[in-house]
């Protein structure tokens, strides 16, 4: 088969080596290298909490946590070939429902997740979050821009540095903390 929709927004590799595919309203798309086809998950009650997909990540119990720019977070278990969402009409709010990145950190089993339109990180910790305000003060740019105002389209954590430091990319240059 092929995939649901060309417009690709994300690519992640669980830890058995399948290619998770997210895409512009057109879901997910699991590519098995071993089987050569694609599965699609596309939005649904039972499936996905919304079309346009942004980062994925693989916790160490080895569910696929989905960002959803517009649905939340989604969390699909396939050892249940289940979906459960994580956003306002579940009573779980982050920031924002639109969420572009997501990292999960090994050290603290937590998924750190950049929000867009927002200037916020969110922490989510065993099922439970907390917002990271991000500040100026607070956090170290490598950018020639002057003034700005951070919104976190990307996340990236170094598993090599210390567990406190990550860095923030948007528009206008990266950041650190």
């Amino acid at each position: 088969g092929s995939m649901s929709n060309r417009s690709v927004t994300s690519l992640y590799t669980d830890k058995q080596g399948t290619v998770w595919i997210g895409t512009y309203w057109g879901g997910v798309n699991y590519f098995s290298p071993a089987f050569q086809h694609y599965i699609h998950f596309y939005a649904s009650e039972k499936g996905l909490s919304f079309p346009v997909v942004g980062a994925m990540a693989e916790d160490r119990a080895g569910n696929i946590w989905i960002c959803t720019e517009g649905g939340g977070l989604d969390m699909y278990q396939p050892r249940y070939n289940t979906f459960q969402h994580f956003n306002s009409l579940t009573g779980h709010r982050f920031s924002t429902d639109y969420l572009k990145d997501i990292v999960y950190d090994e050290a603290y089993n937590c998924l750190w997740i950049a929000a867009d339109f927002t200037n916020k990180l969110n922490c989510f910790h065993n099922f439970i979050y907390q917002y990271v305000q991000i500040h100026q003060h607070h956090v170290q740019k490598h950018s020639n821009l002057q003034d700005y105002q951070l919104h976190a389209n990307e996340f990236l954590h170094d598993d090599e540095q210390e567990v406190d430091k990550f860095y923030l990319r948007d528009y206008k240059g990266i950041y650190h903390q």
